[in-house]
């Protein structure tokens, strides 16, 4: 089965959700063993632009690859193999959750600090006490009980 794919440079950090990306090529394929939806294995013609690629979209799929490998074969065709990007491929789906986070990494958020994860060298700490309860227009509060 012959499918086409698209072959892209991205210069963006393989944790965003968006990636910029530019397309250099599109070109026929077709799969060769062991290939799977989440690790494709691409057989196609030699084509000399694959070497700045590092990013791949298979519109069949409807899935974003990282390329991790290029091989070349006996009979001149390139080999090449992809590990699906599972945040740019579910972008939709993510950006537009609804959730609480349980880990958490910024280095401006000291109000829900993740303590398996180091964002700063120092702690702030805010004590405020409050005899009529909150301010709810003001913003949203995390409570702590210490020594409860």
């Amino acid at each position: 089965m012959i499918v086409t794919a698209d072959f892209y440079v991205s210069n963006s950090d393989r944790r965003n959700l968006y990636k910029n990306t530019s397309l250099v090529f599109t070109t026929d394929f077709v799969f060769y063993d062991g290939s799977s939806i989440l690790k494709p294995r691409l057989r196609l013609a030699y084509n000399a632009n694959i070497h700045n690629c590092n990013y791949m979209y298979i519109p069949d799929l409807g899935r974003f690859y990282f390329i991790i490998d290029i091989a070349y074969d006996n009979a001149g065709e390139m080999l090449v193999t992809g590990q699906i990007d599972v945040l740019q491929t579910y972008q939709t789906q993510i950006a537009g959750i609804t959730c609480n986070i349980a880990r958490y990494e910024n280095y401006d958020l000291s109000l829900c600090p993740d303590t398996n994860i180091l964002i700063k060298n120092y702690n702030i700490i805010n004590i405020y006490k409050s005899d009529s309860g909150f301010d709810t227009s003001f913003g949203n509060y995390v409570l702590q009980i210490v020594g409860g």
